[in-house]
């Protein structure tokens, strides 16, 4: 009867142990589900020959930080009631569908599931993979939302057949009080997510088989009061006593221990006996030792080092009684291979990529792990602490040197990356500081697809691969801090290279080298925008493009654009005049000439007693340092110095014929110039004189490259012309009236007209280089720290108004063209700090409108401005003479009644650029005036706060300017030098030739030819008498109102009228109605 007693009595006790504790892995379902796939039985089969069959997902919710995981779970076989083992093979796209009037964005990435289906399973079917969607690559396509769109497709006909259901793909959350979380590649083949390691139990006191039934009591134990009577134990729960018998203070018991295996002796006590529970080794040493008191429990938990009989002692420390001990013998997990990773170098566990669940204890202090990579190959492994102890991971080449550690406290979690430089099996050693428990590895090996090809790419010129065409991506990072491509390009071409860092931490430069691999190039790249390089490429060959990182690591974009020069026309470059001099046809001449195109050369014939004069205007960006002619012979003729902005003007006369080369060189800076070249006696033509009394050659001359220093164009007219062909335009009145010596209007189908419009198309490129507005720039405009990189220039349009057939005005159309809009600093409201709107490409127009007033003269009227793309904001017509006002509207605050007159200087029209995003108004105090938005105060003149223009005190410059012809009829214009990839005429946005905004949510600008092929509707309206009126005070007081109730609507009423105030097209923040956001497009 005692025995059954101390029997359920011990049983209780064991029993009564604390169970070591359960985190559970939580697998979050999708929201919602979809699938155009074949259901059966509730499996959705993508098997259509043409693969449009999908499968979406949509998670409404994911992980504000970390990477995201996936857990993947699919059928597949080769055909309708086929075959079972084969892998499932998709296509995975991750990202934002689009809404309204935006198009969606997407990552896509190419996975295979290996088969996972067990032994039995008729059909075979079954295949699992994890994947992990690397947070850099989410934040490129998720919304602000925080919507994330899953769809699945097969990626070839071939592939077997893949069925998926509504749990198919579900979202992996962290391990609580671990961290870790499945790997995977998102690159690659993807291993079955936790495999070869069981269902593991990763509570912080142990593993799964911790967590396994107790056993039931085995029975009483004999005395054993020496080490020498020990009696040999198993797994089991037993009852023993210890008493006051003179001897029995002791009790001995032998356990069987191979290395590594894991011993738990746990020891239950009643009221009245303490103990002490020892582990000694085969050697006798005590290994483990705790103290237990009356009425509780104790436990010991190591690891044998050494295999071998341990012992394992209970000593009395006072009272006695009855107690209860259990031991458990188990070998470890580690990687789920059922045994303990190697503790020395040489018993490295071999593993592959995916999740390794491990464990660190006393006596098994370091695991050894060894995983096979590429030179090339990137390795990220993922290391979460045991929540009871602290450990650290060193990362080790095949020859055992360390290249990276991390320590890792408690709980916490840390992450190394590093680029194997060798081929081999490397190592991760894992070892324990202080505390134990179960650690989570999440190994990804990744191969690095630099520039578009595959592995890294060489940081070794003579071994450097080609850069593919397109933006490219790479990597750059521990042991890999340097990659070369080649950039072919002939002679004379012009090598645009740019580069971003797409990681805040990284640091460094992008060069471009000559084929020899001398520098030629290098400035430091941003995580905040790209830097773009530009060179005249002095030798054919392979060119090198370098990026070097200095700190930091991660991802970097770069592009190579190679493209022809068009000097004088020649779709070549001017080269030297000895051999690579370009024929000098068009008396209007447009070239380029940028670092490393320092010399131009054109050849020029001069009939006996012919007198030439040559007029030199460049870009304010481009400096030269001579203009000179030289005989053939290279005999010097004449020559004048650096050009400004009126241009260098050289006058040469011979009395014989000869041949003559006519050189431009360049000092600083890059940018078009252009060579006016009159002749006299005029070849063709009548002679006739210009506006700044010079002589204008014959002929219609090139239609494009008009202002003071045109870029393109090139017109249909040459250097002939006829009898009559020229003409001669100037300016009066302070630049308000345009006089020709001649009608301006032509005929249907006259030659002289090269549009179509029936304007004299040399009229409208001499009118247009008189009236193109002066721009002063503000005194901190980002563009002009940006330059030569950055560019500004002008598109044109010279047209009748409002028909051809019978026009009563002449609208001179003026499009200011910017590589990038700069944002605004100041505004105090953090979701619109710089780099929300901030974006690629900017464009802004000024409309002057000239009256006909005979057939030979224009009066200007009035002029149109834009401000912020929107006629409804602070946009403006402003009469010629005398004072306007327009009405300008501000969210959150009183409409603005600004007004203005008209300046003028030097017999051309002075306008006003706004600093950074380039708003154009008619004097600096106007634009001053302007508040954009938050314009808080009382209707009867109370204290106001807002954010308004800066404009004033910069450069005052005449922009590139380029007459683009008509829509229907366009004059032929190249952007490839400063603009790569846009199109003046098409319909897509305009991105200053840096593709979208990658950088930020936003859009690009508008397409150019919505600012030039329809008039404005206010300029239209001003011209039929309407006049804007000065809001009155009740509709300010109203206005107020308005305001104070949309304040207290919220936070999203008052993003919407920021978002409207600095024209925001796009930024994805949730719920927005798309259609209000997009109401200003085009512009």
């Amino acid at each position: 009867m005692r025995f059954l007693v101390m029997a359920v009595w011990a049983l209780a006790l064991v029993l009564a142990f604390p169970a070591p504790g359960r985190a559970e892995t939580y697998l979050q379902p999708a929201s919602n589900f979809a699938s155009s796939g074949d259901e059966i039985e509730g499996w959705f089969w993508l098997r259509d020959p043409g693969l449009a069959a999908s499968a979406e997902y949509v998670f409404n919710t994911i992980p504000r930080s970390g990477d995201l995981v996936l857990q993947l779970e699919a059928l597949a076989t080769d055909r309708a009631s086929g075959g079972p083992g084969f892998p499932a093979r998709i296509e995975l796209l991750f990202g934002f569908p689009g809404s309204g009037r935006m198009g969606g964005v997407f990552q896509v990435v190419h996975v295979e599931l290996p088969n996972v289906s067990p032994d039995g399973d008729t059909l075979g079917y079954l295949t699992r993979g994890a994947i992990r969607l690397p947070r850099y690559k989410v934040e490129q396509v998720l919304p602000a939302s925080g919507a994330l769109y899953i769809r699945i497709v097969r990626r070839d006909a071939a592939d077997p057949h893949v069925a998926l259901n509504a749990t198919s793909v579900q979202l992996q959350t962290r391990y609580p009080g671990v961290g870790g979380a499945v790997g995977g590649d998102i690159n690659g083949q993807l291993g079955a997510p936790g495999s070869g390691s069981g269902a593991a139990d990763l509570s912080p006191g142990g593993t799964a088989a911790d967590a396994r039934p107790e056993p039931p009591v085995m029975g009483t134990l004999p005395d054993t009061t020496s080490l020498a009577d020990a009696t040999a134990l198993a797994d089991g729960a037993y009852l023993g006593s210890l008493s006051h018998a003179l001897g029995d203070e002791d009790d001995w018991y032998a356990v069987e221990l191979d290395e590594g295996q894991i011993l738990v002796a746990r020891l239950a006590l009643p009221e009245g006996l303490s103990a002490t529970l020892r582990l000694r080794s085969p050697l006798g040493s005590v290994r483990s030792d705790t103290a237990v008191a009356g009425g509780s429990s104790g436990q010991i938990r190591r690891a044998a080092d050494t295999a071998g009989v341990w012992s394992v002692q209970i000593s009395r420390r006072g009272g006695a009684g009855d107690y209860g001990l259990y031991l458990d013998i188990r070998d470890q997990n580690d990687a789920g291979l059922g045994t303990d990773a190697g503790n020395q170098r040489a018993d490295a566990m071999p593993i592959d990529p995916g999740m390794i669940v491990g464990e660190v204890l006393r006596g098994d202090d370091v695991d050894w792990y060894a995983i096979a990579m590429e030179a090339g190959e990137i390795i990220e492994v993922q290391l979460a602490a045991p929540e009871a102890g602290r450990v650290a991971l060193s990362l080790k080449s095949p020859s055992g040197a360390t290249r990276r550690d991390i320590s890792v406290a408690a709980g916490g979690v840390a992450q190394l990356r590093y680029a194997a430089n060798v081929e081999g099996q490397w190592l991760l050693y894992v070892h324990r500081s202080q505390g134990e428990g179960t650690y989570v590895l999440t190994v990804v090996r990744e191969m690095q697809t630099d520039g578009g090809g595959f592995g890294d790419a060489s940081d070794v010129v003579a071994q450097a691969r080609p850069l593919e065409p397109g933006p490219q991506f790479g990597q750059l990072l521990a042991a890999d801090d340097r990659d070369v491509f080649t950039v072919a390009a002939e002679r004379g071409y012009i090598i645009a290279l740019r580069g971003q860092w797409l990681s805040e931490t990284l640091h460094g430069t992008l060069s471009l080298k000559l084929p020899t691999g001398s520098n030629v190039l290098g400035e430091a790249l941003s995580p905040n925008e790209a830097t773009v390089l530009r060179y005249g490429a002095s030798v054919a060959g392979d060119w090198v493009a370098s990026l070097r990182r200095s700190g930091g690591t991660g991802p970097y974009s770069v592009e190579a654009v190679v493209t022809p020069q068009n000097d004088g026309g020649s779709g070549t470059d001017a080269g030297a005049c000895a051999d690579e001099a370009v024929p000098l046809v068009d008396p209007l001449t447009n070239g380029w000439m940028l670092r490393g195109d320092n010399l131009d050369c054109y050849a020029m014939s001069l009939a006996a007693g012919e007198q030439v004069q040559i007029t030199l205007r460049t870009d304010s960006r481009l400096r030269t340092s001579s203009l000179s002619l030289r005989s053939a012979g290279g005999a010097f003729a004449a020559g004048v110095g650096a050009a400004d902005e009126g241009g260098n003007v050289l006058t040469f006369r011979r009395d014989f014929a000869t041949d003559a080369k006519l050189s431009v060189r360049r000092t600083s800076g890059d940018g078009p110039y252009r060579l006016d070249v009159l002749y006299t006696p005029s070849r063709g033509g009548t002679d006739t004189t210009d506006a700044t009394g010079g002589l204008t050659p014959g002929g219609t001359g090139g239609a494009g490259g008009t202002g003071d220093t045109g870029t393109g164009g090139g017109g249909s007219g040459g250097a002939g012309g006829g009898a009559g062909g020229s003409i001669a335009v100037s300016v009066a009145d302070g630049g308000r009236r345009i006089v020709s010596d001649k009608p301006f209007r032509l005929a249907a189908g006259d030659p002289l007209d090269t549009d179509g419009d029936r304007l004299h198309q040399a009229w409208e490129d001499q009118a247009l280089a008189l009236v193109a507005p002066k721009i002063e720039l503000d005194e901190e405009e980002n563009w002009l720290d940006r330059r030569p990189g950055h560019q500004m220039v002008r598109f044109a349009r010279v047209a009748p108004y409002p028909n051809i057939e019978a026009p009563t005005h002449v609208f001179f159309y003026t499009t200011m063209a910017w590589t990038r809009d700069y944002g605004r600093l100041g505004i105090g409201v953090p979701f619109f700090d710089e780099n929300v709107r901030a974006h690629n490409g900017d464009l802004e127009t000024a409309v002057l409108a000239f009256a006909i007033s005979d057939p030979q003269t224009l009066d200007l009227v009035a002029v149109y401005t834009t401000a912020h793309h929107s006629e409804t904001l602070h946009s403006g017509v402003w009469a010629a003479r005398g004072e306007s006002c327009n009405v300008g509207s501000v969210f959150a605050g009183r409409p603005e009644w600004i007004c203005a007159t008209l300046q003028f200087e030097g017999d051309r029209l002075q306008l006003q650029s706004a600093e950074d995003k380039h708003s154009i108004y008619p004097t600096a105090a106007a634009c001053e005036d302007v508040q954009l938005f938050l314009r808080i105060g009382l209707p009867f003149g109370g204290p106001e706060t807002g954010f308004g223009e800066d404009c004033g005190g910069g450069e005052k410059l005449i922009p590139v300017t380029t007459n683009l012809g008509e829509p229907d009829v366009p004059l032929p214009m190249d952007l490839s030098q400063i603009f790569p990839g846009e199109d003046v005429w098409a319909d897509h946005g305009f991105c200053g030739g840096r593709g979208a905004t990658y950088d930020t949510n936003l859009p690009c600008a508008g397409p150019i030819r919505a600012h030039l092929a329809e008039p404005p509707d206010m300029l239209v309206n001003w011209l039929g008498g309407w006049r804007p009126t000065e809001p009155t005070l009740l509709g300010q007081i109203a206005s107020d109102l308005n305001a104070g109730a949309d304040q207290l609507v919220g936070g999203l009423g008052t993003l919407l009228g920021l978002i409207e105030q600095i024209d925001v097209p796009f930024v994805e923040t949730g719920p927005i109605n798309l259609q209000t956001l997009t109401s200003h497009w085009p512009f």
